[in-house]
């Protein structure tokens, strides 16, 4: 009984580190499977849905090299090395780690103007808290998406600070607000799939800018990712028409990451740049991943502005909004 005993242990342990040797090869198949699906981004919206966590694939990939390094196993290796340097070369640009042109220096006048915009949850269940958030970032003008009626009541007190604001109930989570302490006209913009924007201009021709509070459509589905895909172009359409001097900031929760071929489409035609560049990552869903989750929620700057600081914002309540909130310093110049 022993003997035999000991014959079906030994088949056992010589299995665990075969399967230890194999996995991480399975999980670098599986990585060059997702380039694959990448490719497709811009033909089905599951590859495009994809491209969200191609960042995490990089980082998952670094460990994989790190570990065929340090176990000798150098075909394997040399495959990790030529996916981390070609997708690489695709997100590194896009990480926000790295300043949007080689003159990154301040600028020494200019009007500094502060901008939040949060994405505060249609079933936010601690909404007196997430005022008091928005209350103490004491920004010149705050957009709010996903933004409800219960909403206004608790900003009561603030709205009087704010002469100049719009606030656009919609279905389900597409309500939208938008408040300013600086001087300007607010009016709507209908996008595609019937979800309204709001257009910002201050009036002030110290401050030319143009301000867009935009929440775009999840890419869930044929149907919705198309919407999407539209809205984007709705909005880079009408920046591509605006006056000159106007110097346009698109704010919201945009439901696309910086990987997506549709965001870099967006930036090309818009002329705006990611307030991203040179101040990090900043992901801002979902909460609970904190840093380590993804940037979907965006402030796209004209390349006149100049980006003087950026911060992401966690609710500290687990009942409060999934999103992070963007805080916005710019330096304007006429």
């Amino acid at each position: 009984m022993k003997a035999g005993q000991m014959g079906n242990d030994v088949p056992e342990a010589m299995h665990k580190p075969l399967r230890l040797k194999f996995l991480p090869r399975i999980a670098l198949v599986c990585l060059y499977a997702v380039i694959l699906f990448w490719l497709g981004r811009n033909l089905h919206w599951g590859c495009d849905l994809l491209t969200h966590t191609l960042m995490h694939c990089w980082w998952f990939a670094c460990g994989l090299l790190a570990y065929f390094a340090v176990t000798k196993q150098w075909r394997w290796g040399a495959m990790s090395v030529v996916w981390v340097l070609g997708v690489g070369a695709i997100v590194l640009p896009a990480s926000g780690w790295f300043a949007a042109s080689a003159d990154s220096s301040v600028v020494a006048s200019g009007t500094d103007i502060r901008v939040l915009t949060w994405n505060t949850f249609v079933g936010n269940q601690d909404i007196e808290n997430t005022a008091a958030d928005i209350d103490a970032a004491d920004a010149d003008i705050i957009v709010i998406v996903e933004w409800t009626p219960a909403m206004r009541n608790h900003l009561a007190a603030l709205r009087a600070e704010y002469p100049y604001r719009m606030e656009v109930p919609g279905q389900g989570a597409f309500g939208i607000a938008l408040y300013s302490k600086v001087a300007g006209k607010i009016d709507t913009v209908l996008l595609p799939g019937d979800v309204s924007s709001l257009r910002f201009r201050a009036a002030d021709p110290e401050i030319p800018i143009e301000v867009w509070a935009v929440h775009m459509l999840p890419p869930i589905g044929d149907r919705y990712w198309r919407f999407r895909n539209e809205q984007l172009a709705e909005i880079a359409g009408h920046l591509e028409k605006r006056s000159p001097d106007r110097q346009a900031i698109v704010c919201g929760d945009l439901n696309v990451t910086p990987w997506s071929g549709h965001f870099q489409t967006f930036l090309e035609r818009s002329g705006c740049n990611d307030s991203r560049e040179g101040h990090g990552y900043q992901a801002s869903w979902p909460r609970r991943l904190g840093r380590l989750g993804i940037p979907i929620d965006h402030c796209l700057v004209d390349p006149r502005l100049q980006v003087i600081d950026r911060k992401i914002g966690f609710s500290q309540s687990a009942n409060g909004s999934d999103h992070g909130s963007v805080l916005l310093t710019i330096r304007v110049r006429p």
